[in-house]
């Protein structure tokens, strides 16, 4: 019994850690993640790879990588300097169940965040080496 038990809390745990890769278009995205919460994601297209979620100037540029369920969300918040309210936001969702990317680009007008433009990219399992 003990032996079935320990199989089993083994094979919830492997289930929870699976990494994912899935291409979009050109890029791929390799989702690795963690045992209980966070993670990381590499988005690769060709031979260059970099994080999904990273900001190159972070003084404009914030970005915060999140984990939910089957989606990994990517916010980015663009700032006129580097202690101003985000003036605009781009949010993306990679979607592990339906293989899509959803795109949305948010404007900040009157208050609230107008949004300007969503879509989406179809994706489909890749193999991840």
């Amino acid at each position: 019994m003990l032996t079935f038990s320990c199989i089993g809390i083994l094979l919830l745990i492997t289930a929870a850690r699976a990494d994912t890769a899935l291409r979009c278009g050109n890029t791929t995205y390799v989702i690795e993640k963690g045992f209980f919460f966070g993670g990381t994601v590499t988005r690769r297209s060709g031979a260059a790879e970099m994080p999904f979620c990273f900001s190159d100037d972070p003084s404009v540029l914030t970005k915060i990588l999140s984990f939910r369920d089957a989606e990994v969300w990517c916010v980015t918040l663009h700032h006129l300097s580097p202690h101003s309210r985000p003036l605009a936001q781009q949010l993306w969702v990679l979607n592990r169940l339906n293989r899509k990317l959803y795109m949305y680009d948010y404007v900040f007008a009157d208050g609230a965040w107008a949004l300007q433009q969503e879509r989406f990219e179809t994706c489909e399992i890749a193999p991840n080496n």
